[in-house]
């Protein structure tokens, strides 16, 4: 195989699941790379919702003190490529593909799945640059997640929700201690929720992890033109308001400003001022249109669709909403966590196996609950087009719930700058 997309291709098709959850087959492969030199700060970051921010701002205040940084997130939006940067920049095809050989040839006769193998090629690719910082984001609950392979220096816990299910369980507890499984004995975690649930705070104690907690042990407030950062009671800085949009955010601020302050890393104040203000993101509330306006986001649970609601009441205007999700997802709770500040929802259906149809849609939705409007089209692109058709100069378009809508619309717009 020679080209990137070759190799994905026949990448899906080496493991009979796409989601096989165990740590023994990576840490067998993984074991057989070349790790001796590899001594990189990791950081790894877990949680529902919250991730792809963390793992922005952190990539952006370490690589503006100077550090050399590699960052792997899941799943991409636009461009595989997206999933593995090295130093700012997404790697190159060539890159990968040498990756994917090195995995290759140590994977022998043992099988990974599609996630597995882009794990393991992009510690191939950070071991081969000899990287200052490395940032590992889950990709799904923590404990059996490949990147748990690699031991994390600081952990970092997002928000604690419901969903994948079928995997971590149906309860709050259950998922938290999945997720607290990226935790290390006596090696620093953090939860930049205000509430993680009980069983991650018993797990911290139990495996001796000093475990710091937004609200508690550290804090962000809202000041005049910025924020106000606490550790311990005691002012630290004044920081600004990243350039990612929303008061949930705030969250992840804090908890990866202290990750930081914990890390040993050797930052000043002026790191983390100007990596907040350079934070970039796409997909994350992202317009990509001003006339009309459009907007952009990746939410894909009921959780996430209650910050981009609470982040869309913000600015009151009409709102028409084109959604398309995948059929594992909550799609009545994610609609009724939205429905206060939606005036015209269009529905539309994604590919299959996993995308919810547009039969799928019509069974699980039906007429809707409330007074507005529903419409139905066989793909979020018809989906799309129709509401940009019917558009008024006092409207706004949202698009998401999930990666694939999103990039559906970014493609259509033409349009891949954050506005």
């Amino acid at each position: 195989m020679k080209s990137l997309d070759e190799w994905l291709d026949w990448q899906r098709r080496v493991h009979p699941e796409d989601v096989d959850l165990s740590l023994d087959r990576v840490a067998e492969v993984y074991g057989r790379l070349d790790t001796q030199a590899f001594s990189a700060k990791v950081f790894t970051i877990a949680g529902t919702n919250g991730k792809g921010s963390s793992v922005a701002m952190l990539e952006s205040i370490c690589l503006t003190a100077g550090y050399s940084v590699g960052s792997y997130t899941t799943p991409h939006l636009l461009n595989y490529n997206e999933r593995i940067r090295v130093n700012g920049f997404d790697v190159d095809d060539a890159v990968l593909v040498r990756a994917f050989s090195v995995v290759e040839e140590a994977r022998r006769s043992t099988t990974l799945t599609y996630f597995e193998f882009g794990t393991l090629a992009a510690m191939t690719v950070f071991i081969s640059q000899a990287l200052e910082v490395v940032i590992l984001e889950v990709g799904l609950g923590g404990r059996l997640d490949a990147v748990n392979v690699v031991d994390s220096d600081v952990a970092i816990l997002t928000s604690v929700g419901i969903d994948h299910t079928k995997w971590l369980g149906t309860t709050i507890e259950a998922i938290g201690r999945e997720k607290a499984g990226i935790f290390r004995r006596g090696r620093c975690a953090i939860s930049s929720s205000q509430m993680p649930p009980n069983s991650v705070i018993s797990y911290a104690e139990e495996l001796d992890t000093p475990l710091l907690i937004n609200g508690r042990d550290f804090s962000i407030e809202e000041d005049a033109g910025g924020l106000l950062w606490h550790v311990n009671d005691c002012l630290v800085g004044a920081v600004p308001n990243p350039p990612l949009k929303g008061k949930h955010q705030l969250a992840n601020v804090a908890g990866v400003l202290t990750a930081l302050h914990y890390s040993g890393l050797d930052l000043q104040m002026d790191d983390y001022q100007l990596g907040l203000k350079q934070v970039r993101l796409m997909g994350r509330f992202q317009r990509i249109s001003i006339e009309p306006t459009i907007i952009v986001d990746v939410a894909h649970n009921p959780q996430a669709a209650q910050a981009l609601s609470s982040t869309l009441a913000a600015h009151p205007q009409r709102t028409v909403v084109v959604l398309g999700m995948y059929i594992d997802k909550n799609l009545l709770g994610f609609m009724a966590a939205m429905d206060s500040v939606v005036d015209e929802w269009h529905l539309g259906g994604l590919r299959p196996p996993r995308g919810a149809s547009i039969s799928d849609l019509k069974r699980v939705v039906g007429g809707g609950s409330s007074c507005t409007p529903i419409y139905y089209h066989v793909d979020v692109e018809a989906a799309y087009n129709t509401a940009l058709d019917q558009i008024s100069h006092d409207t706004r378009i949202v698009v998401t719930g999930s990666f694939e809508t999103v990039a559906i619309a970014i493609r259509a717009a033409g349009k891949v700058n954050i506005l």
